[in-house]
């Protein structure tokens, strides 16, 4: 009996080590602990063709939203990166406040039931813009009543007192529809927006708004005396100062309005980088020494630059 005690004693420690040995009842969720390592390896996905894809596909679901039409009915027509004139990617509403600064984005043209789209998007694709390409009768109307009411306003008169000519899309060289003042910062970037034709009084003028209307600026198209003036006169300083006379020895042949090819007036310089926009401004043609100059300006004739300049 004294020797089965101890032999005893021995097993039941055996038995308890393989019972301590064997898994318990795991705890809810182990077994899923050991598989995460393997079950929790990303799965590759391909990336589309670059951020342009991105971009595209965040365009077409915005498109499909505001028009009720399937992803798969939107064709791609083009995408290609573009720097808008401000935070809304130049398409901010009448009460919006748009960041005022050069954004990164793209322009991306669609097409859904025959009719073409365009889609604005910043550089991620996080916000994204339908412009409206054909403004419908209550768009267009009611940019010309902004523009008109704008006109007015500087005219001392009632808006049933400007009478529309015409409106049409246009591009502008710069963020201030290329009617910035003499001590104004533009950004320097395509805007898209409207020339807006108007006739007061029998005048015509001439108003220049962004995509909405929200922002109007009036053209001296009809130019007064004193305008003409300064422009003549400003141009006639710049070329007396190249020649080291005195305005007064500068004589004013003729001036009239123009469009140039780029924002450097036709006349940048060969390692110039200049806007390329069609930039609205003056040719003036100067006299000196019986010698005859020509001088391009801008609207305001702040920017003059002299042709053909030994």
């Amino acid at each position: 009996m004294s020797s089965f005690k101890p032999f005893a004693a021995v097993l039941a420690l055996l038995l308890a080590l393989l019972v301590a040995c064997q898994p318990t009842g795991a705890e809810p969720g182990a077994s899923d602990l050991t598989a995460t390592p393997e079950m929790a390896q990303p799965t590759a996905e391909t990336p589309a063709e670059g951020a342009g894809n991105a971009v595209t596909s965040a365009a077409i679901a915005q498109l499909a939203t505001e028009q009720g039409i399937a992803e798969s009915d939107i064709l791609v027509l083009s995408a290609e990166e573009t720097e808008f004139s401000d935070g809304c990617l130049g398409l901010g509403g009448p009460a919006e406040s748009c960041l005022q600064a050069l954004t990164p984005g793209w322009t991306i043209m669609l097409s859904a039931n025959g009719r073409e789209y365009e889609v604005r998007t910043d550089a991620t694709g996080e916000q994204v813009r339908v412009a409206g390409n054909s403004a419908g009768a209550s768009e267009m109307d009611a940019i010309t009543a902004s523009a008109a009411a704008v006109l007015a306003d500087q005219l001392g008169l009632t808006p049933d007192e400007i009478t529309v000519v015409s409106a049409e899309q246009t591009e502008f060289s710069d963020g201030c529809l290329g009617l910035g003042g003499p001590e104004e910062m533009c950004a320097q970037a395509i805007t898209p927006g409207w020339l807006v034709m108007l006739n007061a009084g029998g005048q015509e003028y001439e108003a220049h708004t962004d995509l909405t209307g929200t922002n109007v600026r009036i053209a001296d198209a009809g130019m007064g005396t004193d305008s003409t003036d300064a422009i003549t006169a400003s141009a006639a300083a710049v070329l007396a100062d190249q020649l080291g006379l005195t305005p007064d020895e500068i004589t004013v042949v003729s001036a009239e309005q123009a469009e140039f090819s780029d924002g450097c007036l036709g006349l940048g310089g060969p390692d110039e980088a200049c806007l390329q926009a069609i930039t609205p401004g003056w040719i003036v043609m100067l006299s000196a020494g019986g010698q005859e100059y020509e001088a391009h300006t801008d609207l305001s004739g702040t920017v003059v630059r002299l042709a053909n300049m030994p």
